[in-house]
C-alpha cells in the first residue's frame, strides 16, 4: 500500500508482516528506499569490517561457525555523485540517470 503527500505525490509505502499484520503497520519512506537503492547501485564498498557467526556447539560440543557477516562498510561513489542530491533532484522531476562509462 503506498501514501500520497499533500500535493498527491507518493510519499511512502505502508508495509506489515504475517506476524503483525493485525497489529501493527510500518512506513518506509520513498526518499530512504531511494537512498539505499542509489548507495548499492552507485557506491562500492571501499573498506568493511566482518565477524564470524556463531553457531554453537555441535553434537561432540566443539564450537560451529557459520559464515561472515559484514558489521561495518564505507561506501565510494564515483567523483561528483551526491546520494542526497540525486534523491532530492528525483523528487523534483529530474530523474538520476546512470552514466555509462565509455
Amino acid at each position: 500500500m503506498c501514501s500520497l503527500d499533500n500535493d498527491y505525490k507518493l510519499d511512502k509505502l505502508l508495509i506489515n508482516s504475517d506476524k503483525s499484520k493485525s497489529k501493527h503497520l510500518f512506513f518506509l519512506p520513498i526518499k530512504e528506499l531511494m537512498t539505499i537503492f542509489l548507495t548499492i547501485s552507485e557506491g562500492t564498498i571501499t573498506s568493511m569490517s566482518q565477524e564470524r557467526v556463531y553457531l554453537g556447539k555441535n553434537s561432540n560440543s566443539e564450537n560451529e561457525f557459520g559464515g561472515f557477516k559484514i558489521t561495518e562498510a564505507t561506501y565510494s561513489y564515483p567523483d561528483n555523485f551526491d546520494v542526497e542530491a540525486a534523491v532530492s533532484q528525483s523528487f523534483e522531476g529530474n530523474l538520476y540517470n546512470r552514466v555509462k562509462n565509455e
